[in-house]
């Protein structure tokens, strides 16, 4: 059986490397999987780049107009948008590869149009890697104003929203089958107006454990020239304090909530700028740039006592789910995708949605217990760790995850409606 996924990119983004995960459990789960990309970052033979350089760079060319546009109109943009209104031709070269199961994966830069998605035949199979699938032509809503077609008006941008919205609608008649990443994903899409209708289950994103393992901390911490005695927080994302969704102002309030001491409590970001280290609210702060190495990502995770994941909204939580296969609890927000990733009191916590003070709260009881446990100095991981790593492996694992998409692929082909979590 043949599946075709498509997907903007294979790594450095968060939905890319998702994809290409996907892409690799379906593989070795015995399907002959393929990936079409517009920017290739990966050595996979089974990922191609189909358009020519020319025709990559004058669509870019109209995505960045029509960014423009958008902002000259709304006078800024939050978050970032995809209009998917530039004609494309990826239905007539899938017709023509003719694969069982067309997997849409986060296709926005204009790399395929509302119009095109429409035309695809045969079976489809559409994994929201954020909300843009259910919501008009913004990736991130910071309210549910899509559930109601942004018909109340209640911000400028509802308007722009409400015209794309309305476009899906008039498009999108043929439902597509929905594998969602979390459990809060799959309700957004039986919530929307343009989407309710959609066969969907929950099957979570794939974690290759074999790469995400644990590393002894003391030895993670001296490979990155850390203080083996102090305690140390993390923070990742890509874009990092750039990117509102991802929180990092809301970890800079809850901070100033903490109990640890800056005298043996660090914080390590990486996800944004490179700088020397310095001392930002009172605690001291190794900022590590973009990492896009498998190998510092992970001890990075291993050299810290916690890793907090302070976005308002997760379609699933990559980097939590990675963390926690290294054996470092996470701290978040409940109400999203960490929900189905974070078990309270277990692999870490969950403080109230967006509550900063319940935030330092969380934070305070891992370090707590992190502190406790290295008292003992029996060379064991502690219980969050040992859970922690557990729960990824039995729940999201490359060949659990694999297992569900391919068992999803083949309800679909038999016209079945997928399964219900």
């Amino acid at each position: 059986m043949k599946v075709l996924h498509l997907s903007y990119g294979d790594g450095v983004w968060g939905a890319f490397r998702a994809a290409h995960r996907i892409h690799t459990a379906v593989s070795n789960s015995g399907w002959d999987s393929y990936v079409w990309v517009e920017e290739k970052s990966t050595s996979d033979p089974k990922v191609t780049v189909p358009r020519s350089r020319r025709v990559r760079k004058l669509r870019q060319s109209i995505h960045k107009r029509i960014q423009k546009r958008l902002y000259k109109e709304l006078g800024s943009l939050e978050t970032f948008w995809g209009p998917a209104v530039v004609p494309s031709n990826w239905s007539s070269r899938i017709a023509r590869f003719q694969p069982d199961i067309t997997h849409i994966h986060w296709t926005s830069l204009e790399f395929i149009s509302l119009r095109d998605l429409a035309r695809i035949k045969g079976t489809v199979v559409w994994t929201p890697h954020d909300m843009w699938l259910f919501s008009g032509a913004e990736h991130c809503a910071m309210d549910d104003a899509w559930m109601l077609g942004y018909a109340t008006d209640s911000k400028p941008t509802d308007r722009v929203n409400r015209r794309y919205f309305g476009k899906k609608l008039k498009l999108w008649r043929t439902p597509r089958h929905v594998a969602a990443p979390s459990k809060w994903i799959a309700r957004c899409v039986s919530q929307s107006p343009l989407t309710s209708a959609w066969p969907t289950r929950v099957v979570g994103n794939p974690i290759d454990t074999s790469v995400w393992k644990p590393t002894a901390t003391p030895d993670a911490r001296r490979q990155l020239g850390l203080d083996p005695n102090k305690s140390y927080i993390a923070f990742g994302a890509m874009g990092a304090e750039a990117d509102p969704n991802k929180g990092f102002d809301l970890l800079v309030e809850a901070m100033q909530s903490v109990k640890a001491h800056p005298d043996t409590t660090e914080l390590i970001v990486f996800g944004g700028e490179k700088v020397e280290v310095g001392r930002e609210f009172g605690f001291v702060t190794h900022r590590l740039g973009h990492v896009t190495d498998d190998e510092r990502l992970r001890l990075i995770y291993a050299a810290a006592d916690v890793f907090v994941v302070p976005s308002r909204r997760e379609a699933f939580g990559q980097t939590a789910a990675e963390s926690m296969a290294c054996g470092t609890a996470v701290v978040g927000f409940d109400g999203s995708g960490l929900s189905d990733i974070v078990i309270p009191e277990k692999t870490g916590f969950l403080a109230l949605p967006h509550d900063t003070t319940s935030l330092a709260a969380c934070i305070d009881r891992v370090l707590d217990s992190a502190a406790a446990h290295r008292a003992k100095q029996d060379g064991r991981p502690s219980a969050l760790s040992v859970q922690a790593r557990r729960h990824i492996v039995e729940t999201f694992s490359s060949d659990v995850v694999g297992r569900r998409i391919v068992e999803g692929y083949e309800a679909a082909i038999d016209g079945n409606r997928l399964l219900k979590d």
